[in-house]
C-alpha cells in the first residue's frame, strides 16, 4: 500500500510538488508538496494493492513560475 517516489533532486529550488492520477491521461490532483532543494524522495502511502498509479513532480521556487511537469511515471503497489 506504499509507493515510493524517487528524483534527482535540482539546486536552487525551494521544493518540489508531487501530483497522481489513476490513469496516465486523467486527471491528476496534488498529493503534497516537500520542502527542501536536496529532498529527492516521497513516500505516497495507503495505496490500493494491485493499482497502477501515474506521478508527476515539478520544481518550486519562491517568487518564480513554476517549472514544467517531470514526464509521467507509473507504479503498481503489490498484491
Amino acid at each position: 500500500d506504499k509507493i515510493k517516489l524517487t528524483w534527482e533532486p535540482l539546486s536552487g529550488v525551494d521544493g518540489y510538488q508531487i501530483y497522481r492520477a489513476t490513469s496516465k491521461s486523467g486527471t491528476y490532483s496534488k498529493v503534497t508538496s516537500v520542502t527542501g532543494a536536496s529532498k529527492s524522495s516521497y513516500i505516497n502511502e495507503g495505496r490500493t494493492c494491485g493499482k497502477t498509479y501515474y506521478y508527476k513532480v515539478r520544481a518550486l521556487k519562491k517568487g518564480y513560475v513554476n517549472s514544467s511537469y517531470t514526464n509521467i511515471v507509473s507504479a503498481k503497489t503489490k498484491k
